[in-house]
């Protein structure tokens, strides 16, 4: 191995990329989990500020989003704390997160999380109905079918003329054709 191998091998991984994350993960039809980072210069701005963390459900519509929406679940943000789950969710409901601080009764805003999209509970009530294609074979077809099998060819000469008639239509050129044995 070479000595540069070596250093890749024993390299970590950062544990702070100095980013304004906020992510949001389903974690059933009912929870999500979310994890979050937030820069040096961010978390300087915040000194004796308490974190709040506001999950939002919004409208089933996918293009659109209120600014009016009421949070469904509020968090006072613990000091040192960088991810939070949610419980209780409706099912087969879009939901997202916003974290800030309140002051003087009003929330400013820090961060928005992703959108999610949390599955239904069980499958949908009316299932697809899936059609199987079954392949027409004429009485004539039938004789011929039973006629080749009934002549005693092997097995083998019979595979034999299915692989040549797929070469032809695979455009494969017979005589450039290496035999399998």
């Amino acid at each position: 191995m070479r000595e540069r191998d070596l250093d890749l091998d024993q390299m970590e991984l950062p544990r702070w990329y100095d980013d304004n994350t906020l992510t949001m993960l389903v974690i059933n039809p009912t929870a999500v989990f979310l994890y979050w980072e937030l820069s040096l210069g961010r978390a300087k701005t915040l000194p004796g500020r308490l974190l709040v963390l506001n999950l939002y459900e919004l409208p089933p519509d996918a293009g659109y989003e209120s600014e009016k929406n009421q949070p469904v679940q509020r968090v006072a943000l613990p000091p040192l704390t960088n991810d939070w789950y949610f419980y209780d969710l409706k099912p087969a409901h879009r939901y997202r997160a916003e974290m800030g601080w309140e002051e003087d009764g009003r929330f400013y805003s820090l961060i928005k999380s992703n959108i999610v999209a949390l599955p239904p509970v069980s499958p949908s009530p009316v299932a697809p109905q899936i059609r199987r294609q079954t392949e027409t074979v004429l009485p004539a077809q039938k004789t011929a079918v039973n006629n080749r099998i009934d002549a005693g060819k092997p097995l083998q000469a019979t595979a034999r003329e299915v692989i040549d008639s797929m070469s032809f239509y695979m455009g494969i050129n017979q005589e450039n054709r290496p035999e399998r044995k």
